[in-house]
């Protein structure tokens, strides 16, 4: 088991940073078949009719002349000193504007999970009780529904409802935690959806196992089984994907912060984008892909921590 154990963290250690490395060369790769440069953008922005002299005076002193495999070692080497240079929307040290972004995004997506955590398993225990019944077809429909709808389409419709007709909300969010809840519902609905069907589908398939039926001959009651024994086995069963889901929860985020006008950073994502602004964005790409590479990392640890051979050991 330690053998195991160490060579899946060696090639843990050997393949994220190189994961991070093709992420990061993707995004500069993308970068420059962009038909819109940096500098041309950067030159329009700041100038009324920028000529080709100017355009091509920012791109040297960008650094945007030289070869793609220059710049990309350079950036690179400055990135491991959290050296990321200065936007190109405003001047300021890139690391600095998103050390300013993220406390908001990282809020966000922890009221998220907790409400995916506490939804999935009220959700599931749900979908097991009434699995059969009409109220289980419903369930089980409105979950259909609640993945076909985009969190962003879902965002605008909550919006519509407690901010416009209700008034229950502000339009306009901003940095106060009491904000974030709004988001952060959003973002949780479509995964308590998923989870919670796959949840109530695992709790029916463990409660028709023979260790269910062992427990019932010895007197105790479905609650008992379903919350000692059921329960925790069907949680293992979805936690590894739980955790993957997290990164998407992240990178979902940039979109409903948008609609909700919290200056968090989603918004920093679409503005550097629609700026070209070269810096933030191979920042923010960096970013995501470490959060992906971090979830699935330990996904793969919660999937061998709470593998089978812990189960069958549980069971017996």
């Amino acid at each position: 088991m330690r053998r195991g154990a160490y060579r899946w963290l060696s090639r843990y250690l050997y393949e994220a940073p190189l994961t991070l490395l093709f992420v990061t060369v993707l995004s500069f790769v993308l970068m420059r078949l962009s038909p819109i440069s940096p500098a041309e953008a950067y030159a329009r922005r700041n100038t009324p009719y920028p000529t080709a002299e100017n355009i091509e005076r920012v791109t040297r002193e960008m650094g945007l002349d030289q070869p793609l495999i220059m710049q990309y070692v350079k950036w690179l080497v400055n990135a491991l000193q959290l050296n990321f240079g200065q936007s190109l929307m405003n001047g300021n040290d890139a690391w600095a504007e998103f050390v300013q972004m993220v406390p908001a995004t990282l809020q966000i997506v922890g009221m998220s999970v907790a409400i995916q955590i506490t939804g999935v398993l009220v959700a599931g225990m749900l979908m097991y009780l009434f699995w059969e019944t009409y109220r289980g077809w419903l369930f089980r429909t409105g979950a259909v529904l609640c993945l076909s709808v985009p969190v962003f389409y879902f965002a605008s419709l909550y919006l519509e409802l407690f901010a416009v007709r209700l008034e229950w909300i502000t339009v306009a969010g901003g940095m106060r935690a009491g904000s974030y809840i709004h988001p952060a519902i959003c973002l949780a609905i479509p995964v308590v959806a998923f989870y919670g069907r796959m949840l109530g589908s695992l709790l029916r398939k463990e409660m028709s196992e023979d260790y269910a039926d062992y427990a019932r001959c010895r007197g105790l009651s479905e609650a008992r089984i379903v919350w000692r024994h059921a329960m925790p086995r069907a949680a293992i069963g979805i936690t590894p994907s739980f955790l993957q889901n997290i990164g998407f929860t992240v990178a979902g985020a940039a979109i409903v912060e948008r609609v909700f006008s919290i200056p968090g950073m989603g918004s920093g994502i679409i503005d550097s984008v629609l700026h070209r602004d070269s810096p933030m964005i191979h920042l923010f790409v960096l970013f995501l892909g470490a959060v992906f590479v971090l979830m699935n990392g330990l996904s793969d640890l919660s999937a061998r921590v709470l593998g089978p051979r812990r189960v069958v050991k549980e069971a017996s």
